[in-house]
């Protein structure tokens, strides 16, 4: 059904749920960054006609390289997410089953921890990936997965993996290599047995 397109794809969550207002400081700075990217930013149908009315109003500029798909069937999405060259952790909601889907068939997420949970997720299924919880938010001297320490750090990865075949390609290799770390832990579903008889007692 989808074909990878001539310029990079870069794609959100299809469940972000993105700020009313935007601003330079709201805006994902990736969609300044490179003006012949296309992203694609699946999502409810009824969420992306609210913020894209608000993206239109806000900033035009950007909002014309942006092209909002409908709500995908799971299959459908996990095809396009396949084909993507980089996926963004979405700043200001964070990514949880979209960075599994995402890990699972491949594909790197650009991710921003922040001060709350919801926006270390995506840093901590790296740290697991790596067996080492050590990994400095930026640092990718020690292993591929593109983490950010700041904004401007965060659209910079997100443009240079989606431009760099070689570092995307380690990268996906990496990910292969280690998704089983977070897939096939027998170890978790251990743990969340044992949490559960302690909660019923």
């Amino acid at each position: 059904m989808y074909e990878r397109a001539a310029v990079s794809l870069v794609v959100a969550t299809r469940t972000s749920f993105l700020p009313t207002t935007f601003d330079s400081t709201t805006v994902p700075p990736t969609l300044v960054a490179v003006p012949e990217t296309i992203r694609f930013a699946p999502c409810f149908t009824t969420l992306a006609v609210t913020r894209g009315a608000t993206l239109t109003r806000t900033v035009p500029d950007v909002a014309g390289r942006v092209v909002w798909l409908k709500a995908l069937p799971n299959d459908d999405f996990l095809q396009l997410l396949k084909l993507c060259d980089v996926s963004l952790d979405p700043l200001h909601f964070g990514g949880g089953n979209t960075t599994y889907e995402a890990l699972a068939v491949g594909t790197p997420v650009v991710t921003l921890p922040g001060p709350y949970l919801r926006s270390r997720i995506s840093r901590a299924l790296y740290e697991k990936m790596a067996g080492d919880s050590s990994i400095g938010e930026g640092a990718l001297e020690k292993t591929p997965a593109p983490i950010a320490a700041s904004a401007e750090d965060y659209a910079g990865l997100a443009v240079e993996l989606a431009h760099a075949g070689a570092w995307r390609e380690a990268a996906r290799g990496w990910i292969a290599e280690r998704a089983p770390r977070l897939f096939e832990d027998e170890g978790e579903v251990v743990d969340f047995g044992r949490q559960l008889q302690a909660a019923c007692g």
